[in-house]
């Protein structure tokens, strides 16, 4: 009985949630400026905000794992979970460092597909994390999953055709360079969505 009203009251879930609002609304910005729209300084701007306002939650959801008694599963889960979120909203604001350090104003082709696919995932995070608070619904958490690793395997192969032609096409050495960390930046977002999933489906097989 204590478990379960414990497990309502718990602010977890309320940091879970928080975070991932942020992620998503953070690749949705990116994917902004990817799509050949906006300012990069602009959102770039925007994104250090949303960025400081993850690493709050963090904090917040850190210290409030240090003071709990009980918490609804494992602590480091809840660790990982928060932190591999954050790790998501970091790689899309240094994506955006990038991008304003190298002076870089319009994105290319494939820029696109790789924010695009890192909305989707942010988007079914967005979701599996709703779901979480009540451990009925993880067969629906289980598929936003399984979405998500399948995201991830299909942004793979974009990241592999995306540094091909890069090297293929490219000819300024300097600007090959700047692309390919910008790539890299946004494949280590995807996978970190990635990561976010695992840690989610272990929560699932463990107490569902």
């Amino acid at each position: 009985m204590f478990n379960k009203f414990f497990l309502k009251e718990t602010p977890f879930f309320d940091f879970f949630n928080h975070q991932a609002a942020i992620a998503l609304d953070s690749a949705k910005l990116f994917l902004v400026f990817a799509s050949g729209n906006g300012s990069i300084d602009d959102i770039a701007e925007k994104i250090k905000v949303l960025e400081s306002q993850g690493d709050t939650i963090t904090h917040h959801c850190i210290e409030e794992l240090h003071k709990a008694f009980i918490t609804p599963f494992e602590r480091e889960d809840i660790y990982r979970l928060i932190s591999s979120i954050d790790d998501i909203i970091d790689e899309i604001d240094a994506t955006c460092d990038c991008l304003v350090v190298y002076k870089i104003s319009k994105p290319i082709f494939f820029v696109k597909e790789l924010a695009q696919a890192l909305t989707d995932a942010t988007v079914q995070i967005s979701e599996a994390i709703k779901f979480l608070r009540n451990m009925k619904n993880s067969e629906a958490i289980r598929l936003h999953c399984q979405t998500i690793q399948k995201i991830e395997g299909d942004a793979d192969i974009i990241l592999r055709n995306a540094i091909g032609h890069l090297f293929e096409e490219e000819v300024d050495t300097r600007m090959l360079i700047k692309w390919k960390e910008i790539y890299e930046h946004l494949e280590t977002a995807i996978d970190c969505c990635d990561d976010v999933a695992n840690v989610i489906e272990g929560v699932v097989l463990e107490y569902a």
